[in-house]
């Protein structure tokens, strides 16, 4: 048996942060920013091909800044906007061995929403825009991740719950994507092999008669397996979890998960 790939890889991250947040409007308006910085060190020591080995470092600042507003003080509502960048490397394989190739790729994230918390019902919704400096994808023909250029989506997402009394709570949520697709390609590329619409809904019973117990669903809608052809797409799955606790006495408890 042949061996391909032997390597020992040390990855530190170092990393620094700070934020301040001032409010207005005795406490209504309430603003925040903040900064990180990372340093990154790749090395690689490979044992198959060591003429490949070598160290590499690189470093990001990320930004983040968020406005939250409450219209009213006898209404539960906030509105906010919402900005963070985020950042992802490749494995160190793929760095030492590319060293021309990006080496930290940045997610800018912005978000605008609104909240209402009442005493039994909360619900939230929000609008979400998401660019890529580099679409992280696995090859899996050699194990490393590679970027395959600036990409963009958007979307929403919406959230509820109500308790309906004091054993009983019922929650669901959706997240949906409407375009998720690579800049500057033409005819358009959309990036494919994720899915762009999960839903859930639960059901928690806490507490009656010593029984804890909550009813789960999850689904994937189907997704694009091709960034040019719609028609080829893996298929949705649904997940439907049960869970069911009683405790017998202090030291004897019953438990069903299914």
């Amino acid at each position: 048996m042949e061996i391909q790939t032997h390597s020992y890889l040390f990855i530190p991250n170092y990393a620094a942060y700070a934020q301040q947040s001032v409010q207005f409007l005795r406490g209504r308006l309430n603003l925040t920013g903040g900064l990180r910085w990372d340093y990154f060190r790749w090395t690689d020591d490979d044992q198959v091909n060591p003429n490949v080995s070598g160290t590499l470092n690189a470093n990001k600042f990320q930004p983040k800044a968020g406005i939250s507003y409450v219209p009213s003080s006898k209404v539960p509502l906030n509105l906010s906007f919402n900005f963070g960048r985020g950042i992802n490397t490749q494995d160190a394989r793929g760095i030492v061995e590319m060293p021309h190739s990006p080496r930290i790729a940045t997610t800018n994230f912005y978000q605008l929403g609104a909240a209402h918390n009442a005493h039994r019902f909360s619900v939230s919704a929000d609008t979400f825009l998401i660019d890529r400096s580099n679409e992280q994808v696995y090859i899996p023909d050699d194990g490393t991740l590679e970027f395959k250029g600036p990409s963009r989506s958007y979307g929403y997402e919406a959230k509820g719950s109500v308790r309906v009394n004091r054993y009983l709570a019922v929650n669901a949520s959706i997240t949906k994507v409407t375009q998720s697709f690579f800049l500057g390609t033409v005819p358009r590329v959309y990036v494919d092999s994720a899915p762009h619409n999960v839903e859930d809904a639960g059901v928690t019973l806490s507490g009656w008669r010593g029984f804890y117990s909550s009813l789960r669903w999850r689904h994937v809608g189907n997704y694009r397996l091709d960034g040019l052809d719609a028609d080829i797409r893996a298929s949705g799955l649904d997940v439907v979890d049960f869970a069911v606790t009683k405790r017998i006495r202090p030291w004897v408890e019953f438990s069903l998960k299914t």
